[in-house]
């Protein structure tokens, strides 16, 4: 993952595709776009699609206490613990 960058009030994470989902997406996975909703609640999409594409959105991140929750977008909906919001939406970028 590359270092984040803040404008305004969302952060953009580069992440790479792992290579066993290489075959589906381009060799440079698109950015992702980090938006808090709150002072505790993260949306995170990808910027391949536009905003308004309610596919471009791949979870929402929580921070419950000392960790995060990520909810996963999809069927079914999954959740997943992580100790930080990086670890977080690292691992929601691998899985798009």
């Amino acid at each position: 993952m590359t270092r984040p960058h803040k404008g305004n009030d969302m952060t953009t994470i580069t992440t790479q595709t792992p290579a066993a989902q290489s075959r589906s997406l381009p060799s440079q996975a698109a950015p992702l776009e980090v938006l808090p909703l709150s002072a505790t609640e993260w949306r995170v999409r990808t910027t391949d699609l536009p905003e308004a594409d309610g596919r471009s959105v791949l979870g929402v991140v929580q921070r419950l206490g000392d960790t995060y929750e990520v909810m996963q977008i999809g069927l079914p909906l999954f959740r997943y613990y992580f100790a930080s919001l990086d670890g977080a939406v690292e691992y929601l970028g691998r899985t798009r």
